[in-house]
């Protein structure tokens, strides 16, 4: 799954520790130096943005923003999020201007980790 990806491939740092990907993410994206952030691509604003913008499109080259400089970030998980990242996902906007909205398909449980775990047909649960 992770193999399309160009630095989050792996889920364990150079000291052996868990490091989730969202922590990897959000690390990078509230990094204070603003460092790039490779798994991220950069759409422009699309047919409406031309429009608004007029035909001085043509010979103008989009500059990539960094996803710091929008007031507003969100994150969108597929599959779910624990609780603990989400509480850790507020120590990453302290101290900066940004919002982060951190949402998902699924808030994952002990239980509901455990099932998925060993379930033959991940996209059929019994309650």
């Amino acid at each position: 799954y992770r193999s399309n990806t160009n630095k989050y491939a792996s889920l364990i740092d150079e000291n052996g520790m868990y490091n989730g990907f969202i922590s990897q993410l959000l690390t990078d994206i509230y990094h204070p130096n603003r460092i790039d952030v490779p798994d991220l691509h950069y759409h422009a604003g699309g047919l409406g943005a031309i429009l608004r913008s007029g035909l001085g499109w043509l010979g103008a080259a989009n500059t990539k923003q960094h996803p710091r400089q929008n007031p507003w970030v969100l994150v969108f998980v597929l599959g779910g999020v624990t609780p603990l990242e989400i509480k850790q996902s507020q120590t990453f906007v302290a101290g900066t201007e940004s919002k982060l909205t951190l949402a998902a398909t699924n808030i994952l449980t002990p239980l509901s980790s455990l099932n998925l775990l060993f379930n033959n047909n991940p996209l059929f649960m019994e309650s």
